[in-house]
């Protein structure tokens, strides 16, 4: 069939913007944006995009996940560009590649960077808060016809690097009408959709614009839903998601729950086990098995899992894909016979960027196209797939593995040669290996790694960070086995036969090793063991140095919840120790400082970068006898390894905790200090909208201009890792806050000299720009508040702020005036 060339993607989509009237078409936690609101933001966007670029350019979209990920991507298309998806924690070097392997010419992102390209970066919150003129705000779709390009998605290579897809509109809309017909996912205006896969990857491609195709609504999982089966659970329950796709590694370790509203539920992104599919039936719920290859858009194949199905049966082609089960001779194999699958028809990309020489090898000439097709251009080519397949009795696929050695790991693509190519670049590596293993449902990469000879010195951690800079954290191996010798076949081939058969060895025993010291300890040991089918895991072991893997580690915590032991996923990421876990739980990131007092008023104390103790306590100690102090805890453990590192979430997640504990109390003030005080700002606003308090904001040496590449002072001893993502997380955060007018009352308490102990280098440049801050902070903040009182307090800098008995004694005294 020839694809018309009018776009009806567009067109579709543009008019539920426009006329829908649904006020929910994108949810994210606790925010929303109607259709309208999107089609307005999308159109800000682009009219912004036009300023700088112009059409058919392609354009980096670098952003966590937000409300805010829809109306970019819509707003680059609006523009006539192409939208390419650039992990935020990807190496610098890879995606230093993806930029200019796409000739990206516009970066959008979270916050400002120009430390490893010359391409210019513009923040997403620039481009929304930018306001356009009113004959500007009506924009028209800047796309010429359906052939060309929407976005480009890289994945693995076989190279070394990773390699870009090119999809045009007309073949995303052929892959979008396919996909919600009553035949397949069955997605209409009523339905909820849930966004789950990451931007990164094609998988949310399907999610986001079938969706918007069909005028439902799409609900974006944070980042810690993502992770947290509890937390996802919530999600589907509480916003009666009707439609999810979710990885198969991850629906076998989810607690099962009853879920009413949950009419289909997709599996994909690698092989299902029966048993996953089993524990996820239900009378009212279909089960669908999809397949599909990033260089087809997304999914090809699809299959209505009826009981006792084959696990790996994926189905029959959708409407316009051409199907072949060959050998090598390019000859068409009868039903039973495992062949390769070659995959054709209107969702093909036309090959690889910059990939010549790879393009002839992967995409081949159709032998089998028709006089018809040839004069419409279509079916002309086939992607080798890699795929080993045989065709059914039914006339459905059934998949059997790989015929090359590509893998997915936790719904990812993965090309071992990859990985392979970079560890044999490193001094003292003769050969390394890199395979898949599987382990009670779930998998973990592991390297085989033979040094030149016996005197090198080269450890799996110097592998480790060596690979950190240049492939994704997912794709690095979490086992490391050092061999003499390769096992070979008679052939002179690497035997994976032989490689597989190799036990993974326990952790070297600490030299004063240590007894369990309670029973949880026990109870934890077991859990882990059992998932790595390990045994003796000492309470001090490194578990991700033993492979743990992410998914593993969330079955373990779903497991110890289970039994009671209150533990959390990102908590056994910091602590990275089963001893250490336990000695840290859950931390409690609202707490009394000192008992709660109905006579006296009530303060709320946010901490901000430092954890509360011992930075606040000399505050707590000058003010606890006027005042009943409630302490919010460093945003530092809420955004620990987690991505959503924004003033937004940030306010949210405060917001639900402390409105329970307000409920019979009258909150007269929060306090914060530096960007305490910022956060303080914002929660006051959203405590005073949902009229819950108005209370006075006490900001203490906070300020309005802030530098945007903000690095903290190093502490002697701190761990590197533990070092990065703390710097990583207040970037993030300092980099999203915006000013919000607060009709309250506005005390700030400023420091009356300056420092020249700055968190960055203090080159002079820095420290004379950090000067003109300062000396322009009070006016600073009168500009933007206007009615906020300024206070100066002497013989005192911002450093020594916070831990100065006298200065704070002095802000307490101006507080009781005010009061």
């Amino acid at each position: 069939m020839k694809i018309n060339n009018k776009n009806e993607l567009i067109q579709t989509i543009d008019n539920k913007l426009k006329y829908s009237s649904k006020d929910k078409a994108i949810i994210y936690q606790e925010q929303s944006l109607s259709y309208q609101e999107l089609d307005y933001l999308s159109n800000t966007i682009a009219y912004h995009i036009r300023q700088r670029v112009n059409k058919n350019n392609p354009i980096g979209l670098q952003i966590e996940r937000s409300l805010y990920i829809v109306p970019a991507i819509l707003g680059i298309l609006k523009a006539g560009c192409i939208y390419v998806p650039l992990d935020p924690h990807n190496p610098i070097e890879r995606s230093k590649h993806m930029i200019e392997d796409a000739n990206i010419q516009l970066i959008i992102t979270n916050e400002l960077s120009t430390s490893y390209s010359p391409v210019p970066f513009i923040t997403l919150h620039e481009l929304v808060q930018n306001v356009i003129p009113e004959t500007k705000q009506k924009i028209n779709w800047n796309i010429e016809t359906p052939e060309n390009i929407a976005y480009i998605i890289y994945t693995s290579g076989t190279t070394g690097k990773p390699k870009g897809v090119p999809i045009t509109f007309a073949a995303l809309e052929q892959m979008i009408k396919s996909i919600i017909r009553k035949e397949t996912f069955d997605i209409q205006e009523r339905n909820i959709v849930l966004q789950m896969a990451s931007i990164n990857f094609d998988s949310s491609i399907i999610e986001i614009f079938t969706t918007l195709y069909a005028g439902a609504t799409l609900v974006i999982a944070s980042e810690e839903e993502r992770i947290n089966p509890d937390l996802l659970i919530r999600c589907l329950k509480e916003k009666r998601i009707t439609t999810a796709t979710i990885p198969p590694a991850l629906l076998a370790i989810l607690p099962t729950a009853d879920l009413p509203a949950l009419e289909t539920l997709i599996f994909a992104g690698e092989a299902t086990s029966q048993k996953t599919f089993e524990r996820w039936r239900d009378s009212n719920r279909r089960l669908i098995n999809a397949y599909g290859p990033t260089e087809n858009t997304v999914c090809s194949t699809v299959c209505i899992k009826e009981p006792k199905e084959s696990p790996i049966d994926i189905g029959t082609p959708l409407p316009n894909i051409s199907c072949y089960i060959m050998n090598d001779n390019h000859q068409i194999l009868p039903p039973g016979i495992a062949g390769e699958l070659y995959i054709g028809g209107n969702q093909l990309t036309h090959g690889y960027i910059n990939q010549a020489d790879l393009n002839s090898v992967k995409f081949i000439d159709n032998p089998f196209v028709s006089d018809k097709e040839k004069s419409y251009g279509i079916n002309t080519k086939l992607y080798k797939t890699g795929d080993k397949v045989r065709l059914l009795p039914n006339g459905h696929i059934e998949f059997l593995g790989r015929i090359d050695n590509q893998i997915k790991i936790n719904g990812y693509r993965v090309e071992p040669q990859e990985i392979e190519l970079l560890l044999n670049t490193y001094k003292g590596i003769k050969q390394a290996i890199v395979s898949i293993r599987e382990n009670n449902e779930t998998k973990s990469l592991i390297a085989y790694i033979q040094l030149e000879n016996k005197n090198c010195q080269i450890t799996k951690d110097q592998l480790r960070s060596f690979l950190q800079t240049k492939i994704p954290k997912y794709m690095i191996p979490s086992v490391w086995l050092f061999l003499d010798k390769l096992p070979l076949t008679i052939n002179g081939k690497i035997d994976y036969g032989q490689l597989s058969k190799y036990t993974i060895p326990q952790r070297e025993r600490l030299q004063n090793r240590s007894q369990k010291s309670n029973i949880e300890e026990s109870i934890l040991s077991h859990i882990i063991s059992t998932i790595l089918e390990s045994s003796n895991i000492e309470p001090e072991t490194d578990l991700f140095d033993l492979g743990l893997t992410s998914i593993q580690a969330i079955q373990a915590i779903a497991n110890a919840n289970s039994l009671g032991i209150d533990i959390s996923v990102s908590n056994l990421y910091k602590a990275r120790t089963i001893r250490a876990v336990l000695e840290n739980k859950k931390s409690k990131l609202c707490f009394w400082a000192n008992n709660y007092d109905e006579n006296k008023p009530l303060l709320l104390l946010i901490c901000g970068f430092s954890f509360f103790s011992p930075a606040y306590q000399v505050f707590v100690d000058t003010f606890k006898s006027d005042y009943s102090i409630l302490v919010l805890e460093s945003y530092m453990e809420l955004f620990w390894n987690k991505r959503d590192c924004n003033i937004d979430t940030l306010t949210s997640s405060l917001f639900k905790l402390v409105t329970p504990i307000l409920q019979d109390k009258t909150l007269y003030a929060i306090a914060g200090y530096c960007i305490g005080g910022d956060i303080a700002l914002h929660l006051a606003n959203k405590l005073y909208n949902a009229k819950v308090a108005q209370p006075h904001v006490f900001m203490l040496d906070s300020f309005a201009k802030k530098n945007k590449e903000y690095v903290y002072i190093e502490e002697p001893g701190l761990d590197s890792q533990i070092s990065d993502e703390r710097n990583r997380i207040s970037n993030a955060l300092n980099s999203s806050i915006y000013f919000q007018p607060y009709e309250g009352n506005v005390s700030l308490f400023l420091a009356s000299e300056f420092t020249p102990q700055l968190a960055t280098a203090p080159t002079q440049e820095k420290i004379d720009q950090a000067y003109s801050i300062f000396l322009q902070n009070g006016d600073e903040w009168k500009r933007l508040l206007p009615h906020c009182q300024i206070f100066h307090i002497p013989d005192t800098d911002h450093w020594r702020f916070l831990i100065d008995a006298k200065a704070l004694a002095i802000v307490k005294n101006i507080i009781a005036q005010i009061h």
